[in-house]
This record gives structure tokens, C-alpha cells and sequence, in this order.
């Protein structure tokens, strides 16, 4: 104590140290503590470069002999030149595996040292974190390769025997040096997916085409298969109006090189039916035309003309590269009814007519029609012919086999004819609201017209009611290409022009009951008619609609009655009629977004609100809802009445309660 020494336990035993005592202790003994086991000499440790173990040369012939016996349980020299731990992503649903991030452990010296009261474990490793960029194929640095050197020591449990007492099982140390960390926007668009994939945060709206520029987004909008040729990396069968991905293992992206591998080649096919040629398209250059293919049957030798096809290549900073295959005319059948398409040819209305059923919410193309009509002859083939090139005009009429009765015979007419050339003008209110066209084709040059269509509907040989539909046209010019599969590069060289169309059947009102009761909605065209007791004039006209839904109506867009009855109160509006909203409109300097109006109800109790608007459908949207909603989220039921009134007697409020109980 008056030295200022302390007592410490080292191996077990007793010694006298300086106060406070230091992290490491050093001692040096005149004679070893475990005389029958050879130590090692160490003087050569470069944990930089190569890690060896030397005995030192001047020992005694006794002693290496016996080092010699007992070194292999006293040491071990590991060298590992390189760990690679990899994360990748499997790239959609095609099974390529796409990395990601790699970490590297390389240059691994591990130098053990194995004594009988602890192991000693001395190592040097360089790290490093790198990021995969598909555009270049190849690693960039994400975290510079960084030193680092671990030390470990491991003490037995061996208690002494005076303290009963274990000394310090176990010694950490690590020490690194200089940490350097690229970051640029690949990099942050990397790990915030990867964290995101993994579920640690997010997930975050980053860049895909930055990360898999070489996943290419494949679209067949048409109804046909589709095979997909890319060059050393296999063949794609994409189903009739589906999409998928595949992965590019050799696309170039470099201008300076050629593209060979950027080629794909795609053909149609029917199974059992016919195929088209291929046709060659590069992949490196953003565009959209349109081809007339040449098919063949699959049964014999026979070769005619197939349908257009209209490809579009694009190359974005979101969806990054894609390709759409689309027919050059679809029909979309956007009714509640199964409908039936007439074509026939213009100026051949003698012709056999060609018959196409779609259902509701499907679609029929010219791809389609084309090669149905080679089994086909006369009219029908001719008319379906006549898709490809435009040509044709066509004609509707629903089938509703549920208004179907064996009492009455119930006949649905054919509408008129559109050829979608010259667009026929709607007028009403429907032509005063502005409408937001819908860029189906993404492009600017887009042509854009609406039409309507009557149905006569017959009952025992009497009009009865038309059930009218909004036919919405889109239109673009798309360059034509020549039918030998190469695509014209030059961009100074004069194409032709094709018209690709989307023509969409929808009813003309849409009803949406955003009030909280059921509603019945009624709507009849302005002029008089002798109403039926069988209701066969209402047929499309009137609707239930529950609370949050709609309902598809098909009365004449130009003038019509609008009528509503609250089912839960039994009460009903007054007739609203649609030429007055179109003078309300009128007197506005500018088309308007929409028109709100309110719907009193007889006798006077119930107020509602009613909306008009146009939205990307195009058909005339009516939305029903109140102002304000008072909901109850108490234990105990609420007498609501109007402002002003005075309060109720006792009696009637228990009598209200118990009612509602």
C-alpha cells in the first residue's frame, strides 16, 4: 500500500501492479509456467501484406524438435483471397436473376494462436461495397476498399482456485481506416429499392428503368399470340392481352457499336390456324409504325395478306424500355348488354354483312377479324377484309335475352351506320360540359369524336323505346412500313400515313347514389309516348341504385327527364329536365368542368345535390349527394330536426325511441 500497488489476478494467480494498472499488462518471466510446451516467435507481422509465421532460426535442435511435434496444435495460418457476398432480384416473373449490391471481403490474412489458457486470433481484411450498372455491365464502387484489422482473444474458463473466480472470457478489438462513400443517383435509386424489396423502410418511388435498363416491358394488345425473337437470349410467347418483361443480357446501349443484338423479331400466330412472318425491329431507336404482315396457314401452303400491326418502341425515364404491339382498329364494348357488330363495305349494302358478338366489357380487333375471314367467302369475307384497310361501316344491336318474353315478341333493331370517318356532333348538355380527353395513345396528334347510336326496341310489331349509345372514336396517323419485315430507318424518306383507331360503346348517363339511402332513378325521353304497363318502354331507362353505386342508363344525350325516389322515405323529385341545364350552361362564357344543381323533393322535406360532369369516359356523369353527412358514433341514438323547431312533448320522443328500438 505505500508503494501505491494493487493486487491483480493474471493466469490465475496474484501479482503486485502500479495503481490504477493500464489496458495491457506486460510480464516477463525468467522461466516459463508450462516448460513441456514450445513457444512461438512471431517477429515478422505485416497485417498489410502477407501474413507469416517464423520460428525464430536460433533455436535450440531440442526445442524445434519438439516444435515440430506440437506447432500443428498451436497455430494456424488462414489466406482467403476473396469473399463475395451478393444480393440479387429476380426480374419480375421471367426467372433472370439480376444483381443488385455485392460486398467484397478480400486480401484475408488470419493468423491464430493457440496457447493452453486462451487463443489469440490476429487477421487484416479489406472491404468494399460496389453497385451493379447494367448500362456499362459492370460494378461501380459504392464504398471505397477500406483496412481494417480485428483482433480477438479468447480465455479458457479456467477458475483459480483461490477466488473461485473466472478472469475475462473474452477481448474484441477493430480498427479501421479511412471510409470512402460514392453516391450518385444510381446508387440512391439501388439501395432505396433494395431496402424497400427487403421491407427495412419504405417502399420508395424510385426509377426502374435506372436500375434494369436492360428489362424490356413487352405488351400484346391484341387478341392473337405473340412471339417475341431477341437475339442470344431465347424467345418470348406473350397470350393474347397480356404483358411481360424479359431480361437483355447483351443489349448495347453504347451509339458507337453496332446494334445487331438490339434486334427483336416478332410474328403473330393462331394455334392450329396461321402465323405471320416475322418482322425485324430495333430496339435502340424510339418509334411507333405500322406494318401489314403477311401470314400463312399453319394446315397448308396457302399465303395472303394479314392484318396491320402497329409497334411502338419507347425508351423513358419511368417505365424505361417497352414494347406495345397493338392491332390497327379495336372495339371496346363498354355496355352492360352482350352487343352485336355489323361491318359490311361501303357501297355494298346488298353484301352478306359479317356478324361479331362481344360481350360486355370485352373487346374484338381487326387482327382477329382478318384471319377469321379466311375461312369465311363471299360478303362476310370481304367485309371483314375491309377492317384492315378501314374501310367498312358499321352497326349495333343488343342482346337481352332476360327481356325476352314468350307472351310478347320482342325485337331489337339494328342502329344506323358510322363509317368513324366523319363524326357526328352530339349536342344537349352533354356538348356544353368540358370534357378531358383520355390519351389512349400517349401521343399529341391524337383525333378525338363522339357519336351516338339508337336501338328501336319492338314489342308485338309496335315502337316502343330506343336505347341510344355514345360511340367515342380515337384516331392517329401512324407511318406505314413496307410488308418485307425491315423497317425505313431514314426519317427524311416519304411514308405513307395509316389510320389506327379505338372505338369505345358506352351507355350516355352514368348515375352514381352517393346519398345514404337507396334510390330509384328514372329517365325518359322528353318527347310523349304511351307509356306500357308491361314497362317495355323503360327498358335501360330507369335503375335501383344502392347506396355507393351506379348505374348505366341509354336515353337520348340530346333531351331527356330526370326523376329520383327516395325508396326509404318514399318521397320523389320533380322532374328535372336536360334542356334546361344545357340554357344554364349556355350563359357561361367558357365550357365548364361541371354543373351543380339541387333536387328538391315533394313535399318539400328532402334536398339533394346533383353534379354533372364528363370525365374520361366522356359519357354524362350525374352524382347525387347532400352536402353534409351526420353520422353517430355514441352509445345513445339522436333526435335530429330542423333549425327553428321546438322541442318535441315526452310522450312522442319515447315514442320515437321505441320505434327506432
Amino acid at each position: 500500500k505505500k508503494n501505491n500497488y494493487g493486487i491483480a489476478f493474471v493466469d490465475g494467480l496474484l501479482e503486485f501492479v502500479k495503481k490504477p494498472g493500464n489496458p495491457f499488462k506486460l510480464k516477463i518471466l525468467d522461466e516459463s509456467l508450462f516448460s513441456d510446451v514450445a513457444r512461438l516467435i512471431v517477429p515478422n507481422m505485416n497485417l498489410d501484406g502477407n501474413s507469416y509465421l517464423d520460428v525464430e532460426d536460433e533455436l535450440p535442435s531440442a526445442a524445434m524438435d519438439r516444435l515440430e511435434t506440437v506447432a500443428s496444435s498451436q497455430h494456424i495460418t488462414i489466406s482467403i483471397d476473396k469473399i463475395v457476398f451478393t444480393i440479387t432480384h429476380e426480374v419480375f416473373d421471367t426467372g433472370d436473376v439480376f444483381p443488385l449490391v455485392q460486398n467484397c471481403i478480400n486480401d484475408i490474412r488470419v493468423v491464430t494462436q493457440i496457447y493452453p489458457s486462451k487463443i489469440r486470433i490476429l487477421s487484416s481484411f479489406k472491404v468494399s461495397g460496389q453497385y451493379f450498372d447494367a448500362r456499362k455491365n459492370m460494378w461501380e464502387d459504392l464504398i471505397s476498399p477500406i483496412t481494417s484489422y480485428v483482433f480477438l482473444r479468447f480465455r479458457f474458463f479456467n477458475q483459480d482456485p483461490v477466488t473461485r473466480r473466472s478472469g475475462t472470457p473474452l477481448r474484441f478489438f477493430f480498427h479501421l481506416k479511412q471510409v470512402d462513400i460514392f453516391i450518385n443517383e444510381l446508387s440512391v435509386d439501388t439501395l432505396l429499392y433494395l431496402v424497400g424489396k427487403l421491407g427495412l423502410m419504405g417502399p420508395y418511388a424510385v426509377r426502374n428503368s435506372a436500375i434494369f435498363p436492360n428489362c424490356c416491358k413487352i405488351e400484346n394488345n391484341s387478341r392473337l399470340a405473340l412471339v417475341c425473337h431477341f437475339q442470344n437470349n431465347g424467345d418470348a410467347i406473350v397470350p393474347g392481352q397480356q404483358s411481360t418483361s424479359v431480361f437483355l443480357r447483351n443489349f448495347v446501349f453504347d451509339d458507337n457499336r453496332t446494334h445487331d443484338q438490339s434486334l427483336v423479331s416478332i410474328s403473330l400466330f393462331k394455334e392450329g390456324a396461321f402465323s405471320t412472318a416475322p418482322i425485324n425491329i430495333p430496339l435502340h431507336e424510339s418509334g411507333i409504325f405500322a406494318w401489314r404482315t403477311v401470314a400463312s396457314s399453319l394446315k397448308d401452303s396457302r399465303r395472303f395478306s394479314g392484318p396491320f400491326v402497329v409497334v411502338k418502341v419507347s425508351q423513358n425515364s419511368v417505365e424505361g424500355l417497352s414494347l406495345s404491339v397493338q392491332p390497327l382498329l379495336r372495339i371496346y364494348n363498354k355496355s352492360d348488354f352482350p352487343l352485336e357488330l355489323r361491318f359490311q363495305r361501303p357501297q355494298n349494302e346488298n353484301e352478306e354483312a359479317a356478324v361479331v358478338t362481344v360481350r360486355s366489357g370485352d373487346m374484338v380487333d381487326e387482327s382477329t377479324g382478318v384471319l377469321d375471314a379466311m375461312n369465311l367467302s363471299g360478303g362476310s369475307k370481304k367485309a371483314l377484309m375491309s377492317l384492315a384497310l378501314g374501310n367498312f361501316m358499321l352497326s349495333i344491336r343488343p342482346e337481352m335475352s332476360e327481356h325476352s318474353n314468350l307472351s310478347h315478341a320482342t325485337l331489337f333493331q339494328w342502329s344506323e351506320d358510322i363509317t368513324g370517318e366523319k363524326a357526328v356532333r352530339i349536342s344537349g348538355v352533354i356538348e356544353k360540359l368540358n370534357y378531358n380527353i383520355r390519351k389512349a395513345f400517349s401521343i399529341d396528334s391524337m383525333k378525338s369524336s363522339f357519336s351516338s347510336l339508337s336501338c328501336p326496341v319492338s314489342v308485338d310489331g309496335q315502337h316502343v323505346t330506343d336505347l341510344y349509345f355514345l360511340i367515342h372514336t380515337l384516331g392517329r396517323d401512324v407511318p406505314l412500313q413496307p410488308t418485307n419485315g425491315t423497317r425505313v430507318s431514314g426519317r427524311s424518306a416519304s411514308v405513307a400515313l395509316q389510320l389506327q383507331r379505338e372505338i369505345f360503346i358506352y351507355p350516355t348517363v352514368q348515375v352514381y347514389n352517393f346519398l345514404q339511402t337507396d334510390i330509384h332513378v328514372l329517365l325518359t325521353d322528353s318527347k310523349p309516348e304511351n307509356t306500357r304497363d308491361d314497362n317495355f318502354g323503360l327498358i335501360g331507362k330507369e335503375a335501383t341504385i344502392t347506396s355507393g353505386s351506379s348505374a348505366y342508363f341509354y336515353v337520348n344525350p340530346a333531351m331527356f327527364n330526370f326523376s329520383v325516389t327516395l325508396i326509404s322515405y318514399g318521397s320523389k323529385s320533380k322532374a328535372a329536365n336536360s334542356g334546361d341545364w344545357a340554357k344554364r350552361m349556355q350563359k357561361q362564357t367558357a365550357r365548364a368542368q361541371f354543373l351543380d344543381l339541387e333536387l328538391e323533393f315533394v313535399p318539400g322535406k328532402f334536398h339533394s345535390s346533383l353534379r354533372l360532369l364528363r370525365q374520361e369516359k366522356g359519357l354524362l356523369e350525374v352524382a347525387l349527394f347532400t352536402r353534409y353527412t351526420l353520422q353517430n358514433t355514441s352509445d345513445y341514438p339522436l333526435l335530429c330536426t330542423a333549425s327553428g323547431q321546438k322541442p318535441l312533448p315526452a310522450y312522442v320522443m319515447l315514442n320515437v325511441m321505441l320505434n327506432n328500438w
